[in-house]
């Protein structure tokens, strides 16, 4: 995780944002045993991605985010 992050093209904004959100943090990890931890076993793979779908689904989920993100989404510039 000390690379920056490859998104693919063509997503729609939440799906941006959860994608994002979930490799911001492996990125995050990587500082903590558990994250450096991630190749050590496919069970530790599998925490690591749980963990991150997790963290992504609850932070879209937050309704700050929510309200963040209706703002975001009402700004003519997206609809280009």
């Amino acid at each position: 995780a000390a690379y920056p992050s490859i998104i693919s093209d063509g997503k729609n904004l939440r799906e941006l944002f959860l994608t994002v959100s979930h490799e911001w943090l492996h990125q995050y990890l990587i500082f903590h045993p558990l994250g450096r931890s991630y190749f050590s076993s496919p069970e530790m793979k599998e925490i690591n991605e749980t963990l991150a779908n997790i963290f992504s689904n609850k932070f879209m989920n937050d309704p700050f985010i929510k309200g963040k993100l209706k703002n975001i989404l009402m700004n003519p510039f997206f609809h280009r």
